[in-house]
C-alpha cells in the first residue's frame, strides 16, 4: 500500500503515529531524509492515508488579523533566531504553567530532535536555527498527546507541515494547543549535517563539540555565520552562505519542499513568524541583532502575542510590507540542480560544491550572455 506520492511526502510522521497496529516506521534513507516504511503487520485499513496532511488537508484559508515587526529588548536577542519572538512566546507559556515544544540538536549535533521544554533551561535548547528536519516525530506526537490529556496548555513552534499534522491530529484540543509556524525555505538533509560536523571535527582532531550554530549573530543578524566551539576552546567560523553547508541548504532540500502545499495563507497555525528581511537600517524597528516578522492568523494567536508585545520592540505593518522581501512565505524553492547535487553527495565523502555543478552553473551563465 502507498500512503502518498513519495515526492509529496513531508516526513511529518503523522502516519506512523495514527497506525492502530504500529505497522509504519519512519526510516532514514541513504540521502538522509526520512520516509514511512509499511511493514507486513499492515491491515490496509488506510487510516494513514485518511490522516495524511498531503492527501487530506484540514486547512481552511483565513483572513490575516494583523502583522508586526518584533525584537526582544533583552540580552536573549543575540542568541535567538531572528528577533527572538519564538523565545518570548515560549517564556510566556512557561510562566503560565504550560509546556513548549520545538527543535534542538542531539548531543553530537548531527541530528535535530523535538524537545519538550518545561523550564527556561530547556527552552534555551530551542533557541537558534536548525536547517534539518527533526527525526523523532513519534515522540513529539505521543508527548503532546499526554500533555493535552492532562489539561496543559501546549505551544509548538515548527515547520508549516509539522503544524498541519498536529492541528489535524489534535483539533479537538484546539483551545489548549498553540501553533506557531515559520516562513520556511525548506529543510536540507540530515546527511549534510552529519558530514559538516564530521568535517569540522576532523579539522580539530576529533575534539568533542561544545557549541554549534548555523546562524550565529556575532557579526550581526544579516551576516550570520556557522560557528563551532570544541571542548578544548578551539573555534571555527565561516560565513553561512559562503560555506558548503550554506550551498547545500540553498540547493538541496526534501523533494516535497519544491512543491510545498503550505504556503501563503494555506496554513494551520495561529501565528506565522520569520526574519524581517528588507527592513531598512534606519527604520525605527531595525536592530542589527535581528528583527522578526509576526503574522497573526487567529484570535487565539492575537491574544497570545498581546501578552508579550508591551515588553518588547513591536511595530504594526501591513502584510504586504512585512512579506515584500520574504519570497518563501508565498513560493516554493526552485528545483535547480537539486538532483545533480544529490548524485554527487551520495558518491563523495564531503558536502563541497561538486566540480560538475560548478561547470553546469558557469555554462548556464554563458548561455544567458
Amino acid at each position: 500500500m502507498t500512503i502518498t506520492d513519495k515526492n509529496n511526502c513531508t516526513g511529518c510522521g503523522l502516519c506512523e503515529s495514527v497506525c492502530p497496529v504500529n505497522a509504519i516506521k519512519m526510516a532514514r534513507e541513504e540521502n538522509g531524509f526520512y520516509y514511512p516504511v509499511i511493514t507486513e503487520a499492515c491491515l490496509e485499513c488506510e487510516k494513514c492515508r485518511h490522516e495524511c496532511i498531503v492527501e487530506n488537508s484540514l486547512i481552511e484559508a483565513c483572513d490575516i488579523l494583523d502583522a508586526y515587526s518584533f525584537s526582544l529588548k533583552d540580552h536573549n536577542l543575540e542568541t535567538c533566531a531572528s528577533g527572538g519572538v519564538a523565545f518570548a512566546l515560549g517564556k510566556y507559556v512557561l510562566d503560565e504553567g504550560g509546556v513548549v515544544y520545538g527543535v534542538g540538536y542531539s548531543k553530537d549535533y548531527k541530528k535535530s530532535i523535538y524537545i519538550r521544554a518545561d523550564s527556561i533551561d530547556k527552552l534555551e535548547k530551542l533557541k537558534d536555527t536548525k536547517y534539518i528536519h527533526a527525526s523523532n516525530s513519534a515522540y513529539l506526537f505521543s508527548s503532546i498527546k499526554s500533555d493535552l490529556q492532562e489539561g496543559k496548555e501546549v505551544l509548538f513552534c515548527g515547520l508549516p507541515c509539522e503544524v498541519a499534522a498536529l492541528k489535524k491530529l489534535y483539533h479537538e484540543h484546539s483551545e489548549q494547543l498553540l501553533l506557531v509556524d515559520i516562513i520556511c525555505h525548506g529543510v536540507t538533509s540530515e546527511l549534510v549535517q552529519e558530514r559538516k560536523i564530521d568535517q569540522i571535527q576532523e579539522k580539530f582532531n576529533g575534539d568533542s563539540i561544545e557549541y554549534f550554530s548555523v546562524k550565529n549573530k556575532r557579526d550581526g543578524w544579516k551576516q550570520n555565520s556557522i560557528l563551532f566551539a570544541s571542548n578544548k576552546e578551539c573555534e571555527f567560523a565561516e560565513k553561512f552562505y559562503d560555506s558548503d553547508f550554506g550551498y547545500a541548504f540553498s540547493h538541496y532540500s526534501r523533494k516535497s519542499c519544491y512543491s510545498c502545499q503550505f504556503k501563503g495563507n494555506n496554513r494551520s497555525s495561529d501565528i506565522t513568524i520569520g526574519d524581517y528581511w528588507g527592513v531598512n537600517a534606519d527604520a525605527t524597528d531595525y536592530n542589527e541583532k535581528g528583527v522578526s516578522v509576526v503574522i497573526i492568523r487567529t484570535p487565539k494567536g492575537k491574544a497570545l502575542f498581546d501578552h508579550i508585545s508591551d515588553y518588547n520592540n513591536v511595530q504594526r505593518h501591513s502584510l504586504e510590507e512585512i512579506t515584500a522581501n520574504n519570497k518563501w512565505y508565498y513560493d516554493s524553492i526552485p528545483l535547480g540542480d537539486r538532483d545533480l547535487y544529490e548524485k554527487n553527495l551520495l558518491s563523495n565523502k564531503g558536502i563541497y560544491v561538486p566540480h560538475s555543478i560548478k561547470i553546469k552553473r558557469k555554462l548556464k551563465k554563458l548561455l544567458r550572455i
